[in-house]
């Protein structure tokens, strides 16, 4: 039986996906919801409690503000897109 030498190899690392545009746009709306909320627990005097409700406002407030984003493909049969 032989043995085998060791090996500093290390495994290889996969390239990472690049994100779509609209992940990325995605993402950022998320982070402007969160800081909206976040102010609006802020501007109560950081009462709990209240999480959900500052969620949906900001969320309200944030998509209102926002043009909607490209269309998306649909996921059934044919590659159609949703109107």
């Amino acid at each position: 039986m032989t043995k085998r030498a060791p090996t500093n190899k290390q495994p290889e690392k996969k390239p990472r996906a690049k994100r779509s545009g609209t992940a990325d746009h995605d993402e950022s709306l998320r982070r402007d919801i969160e800081r909206k909320a976040y102010q609006r627990y802020c501007d109560r005097g950081c009462v709990a409690g209240f999480d959900v409700d500052d969620w949906l406002a900001a969320e309200h407030r944030v998509l209102a503000a926002h043009p909607i984003g490209p269309k998306r493909r649909s996921a059934g049969r044919g590659g159609r897109t949703t109107s």
